[in-house]
Formats: structure tokens, sequence, C-alpha cells
């Protein structure tokens, strides 16, 4: 008896969790910008205008990009990028390096997914400091790579 009641209580703490976490992603997530391009960006737990085997889409002309609201939180984060890559490739004009073959640019995207994510999650330091860093003028470079040192934080080690 005393298990379930702690399973429960487990369980409602992870709903609410899974809450706040729908919540902040909604709120962070309703929209994004590719080029000059503003992509709508809807999470659906209605996916009936979804194949079976997919977990979002896009609609280029519409700008909007549908994410099947599930529990995996990975799998939302897959999905959200898995869809912005789609947007990246119709926008910038890449869609005829795949010669009109949706099977080969769905290969790509996915794979490609799978390892931006991976690059992202196992090099935060380089994303947070060195890509996400201003960038400074030609006049205040001190270095060839325009960081001063001293502003570097130290490495995690």
């Amino acid at each position: 008896m005393k298990n379930s009641k702690a399973e429960s209580k487990a369980s409602v703490k992870s709903k609410a969790a899974l809450k706040k976490y729908r919540n902040q992603l909604s709120s962070v997530l309703d929209k994004v910008k590719v080029g000059s391009t503003i992509y709508q960006i809807r999470s659906s737990t209605d996916i009936r205008h979804l194949n079976p085997n997919e977990c979002g889409n896009i609609i280029f002309r519409q700008h909007k990009i549908t994410i099947n609201d599930c529990d995996d939180v990975e799998e939302n984060r897959n999905t959200a990028l898995h869809e912005v890559l789609h947007a990246i490739i119709y926008t910038y004009g890449m869609r005829h390096f795949f010669d009109g073959s949706s099977d080969t640019e769905e290969q790509f995207v996915g794979t490609f997914t799978e390892a931006l994510l991976a690059f992202m999650r196992d090099n935060p330091f380089l994303i947070t400091n060195y890509l996400m860093r201003p960038v400074r003028t030609a006049a205040d470079r001190k270095s060839w790579r325009g960081v001063w040192p001293e502003d570097v934080p130290k490495r995690p080690k």
C-alpha cells in the first residue's frame, strides 16, 4: 500500500513537472525566425493532420510548424530542431540538393538533427561562450579570434 501512495505522489509530481515544462516550452517556442521568414510554432496533441510516423510537420507557404506534444522531452526537442532544419533548407533554397526527393531530404535532416543536438549537448561551453558572444569590431580586437582572453570564462573540468 505504501508503495502505491509513493508511486502516486511521484506520478503527480512528474505530471506537474511536465505541465510546467510544456508551459515554458510554449512561451519560448511560439515562433522562430529563419532568414527573413517568421514561422509560427504550435504544439499539438491533435495529430490527425500528421502521418502516423510523423512527430511534427512544416507548411512552408503558411510559415507554420506543428510539433506533436508528447511526454518525451527529448523527442519534442528533436522534433523542433528537425522541423527548423527543414525550414532552413527551404528558406535558403537548398532543396535542389536533394533532387526533389523528400525521402533523401528527410534522411539528411533526421541524421543532421541527431548530430547537431549531440554536438550542442557535448560542447555547451563552445555554444554559450564562443558562438553566442557578441562580435567585437576589428579595432577592438586583441587577438585574431576577437576575444579578450580575460573575458573567456575558465572551461569547466
